[in-house]
């Protein structure tokens, strides 16, 4: 039918029907110790609920975009987007990682409820990484998810990182159809 095929890796996607104790006793053994190590040195994880609340998890966004330590191929949220996400209350969560009070790690949740929860942003400070933050962070928004009542978690990846937290790799295929006078944008 003319449409273009592409076939994507795919994301990692947990099922929750297993409540969280569950889910954590299934984690490779290194995340579980990781988590273990987060929550004992302090890192603290809850549900950004005052805009101050997304203005710190923004100005973490616009760190972990200028770190030296790896290279970000995603372009840099604008902050008008990033508060009308957090607006969005019915469809969108942030869930933030402290540490001595300091916001060090987010992730912008998308969902749909009762149904599919999904890690659409991530952003953490280079400089508490050996906190292990993004573990911790992580593993609360699956606890977060089944206390919702979700049925899935996708990690938006399947990167090994993603892959330690259990669940099964879906791929992903998109199809597009060129529309365009001529096919402007899909040139054959």
């Amino acid at each position: 039918y003319s449409f273009r095929h592409l076939e994507l890796e795919g994301d990692v996607v947990l099922d929750l029907k297993e409540d969280a104790e569950a889910l954590f006793k299934q984690l490779h053994a290194s995340r579980r110790k990781n988590i273990r190590h987060g929550i004992r040195s302090g890192v603290e994880v809850f549900q950004a609920k005052t805009l101050e609340d997304a203005e710190a998890f923004y100005r973490v966004h616009t760190g972990w975009h200028q770190t030296k330590r790896k290279k970000i191929k995603t372009p840099q949220i604008p902050w008008e987007v990033f508060s009308q996400r957090f607006r969005q209350s019915g469809n969108f969560a942030f869930l933030l990682a402290r540490y001595s009070g300091k916001v060090i790690a987010g992730i912008t949740l998308r969902f749909f409820p009762g149904g599919l929860v999904e890690f659409s942003n991530h952003s953490s400070l280079d400089e508490f990484l050996h906190l292990k933050p993004n573990e911790v962070l992580q593993w609360k928004c699956v606890e977060w998810a089944c206390q919702q009542g979700f049925r899935r978690c996708s990690f938006g990846g399947a990167h090994t990182f993603h892959r330690r937290f259990g669940g099964t790799v879906v791929p992903i295929i998109r199809y597009r159809l060129d529309r365009t006078l001529l096919r402007r944008y899909d040139r054959y």
